[in-house]
């Protein structure tokens, strides 16, 4: 490990800021509903969201705060970042067709245990900030004999080795099997 990494000062400095931005569409709703479970008829049923407080679909407000995972492990700090925890408040709700911004800005660093706090907000077109909080992460840079597959997952040089790796290998009775 460097001396760099073991002191810290890889970390973002206070004020160090990201952002991702990606426009809602009807796709992302239905995929999100499908992944979390969550179908809940103000996402999905025009007719029903019609008749709520929202007088319309809107999206979960879980799909914009994910943005900010986005921001946090593949930005800033990026790979090797950890969630530790996340406050949120929904201030508006984001609708179909939405463009949203997520930021994080570091509000705060403890390099003796590369943890930084970073105020998380999203805001949408109109400048609207529809969601805020603030997230703890641990960061930690991948270790340099690792190496990253296409679909995120690390591994020790050897083919395989990671427990989720979709080329995970199987020792039954000394056989290999693929």
């Amino acid at each position: 490990m460097s001396e760099n990494i073991e002191n810290g000062s890889h970390l973002p400095p206070i004020g160090a800021r990201e952002t991702h931005t990606r426009t809602i569409t009807e796709a992302d709703i239905i995929e999100f509903a499908d992944v979390s479970g969550d179908h809940n008829p103000v996402h999905l049923d025009e007719e029903y969201a019609a008749q709520s407080m929202f007088g319309g679909r809107i999206a979960h407000g879980l799909l914009a705060a994910s943005m900010i995972s986005a921001v946090l492990g593949t930005k800033m700090p990026g790979p090797g970042s950890v969630y530790l925890g996340q406050t949120l408040k929904f201030l508006a709700p984001v609708r179909i067709g939405d463009t949203i911004e997520a930021s994080v800005e570091v509000i705060a660093v403890r390099k003796d245990k590369h943890i930084l706090t970073l105020r998380t907000d999203c805001v949408n077109q109109d400048g609207t900030l529809v969601l805020t909080g603030e997230a703890t992460v641990k960061y930690s840079a991948p270790h340099p004999h690792r190496r990253t597959h296409a679909h995120g997952a690390h591994t020790n040089g050897a083919h395989g080795t990671h427990p989720h790796s979709h080329h995970a290998h199987a020792k039954v009775k000394g056989a290999n099997l693929h």
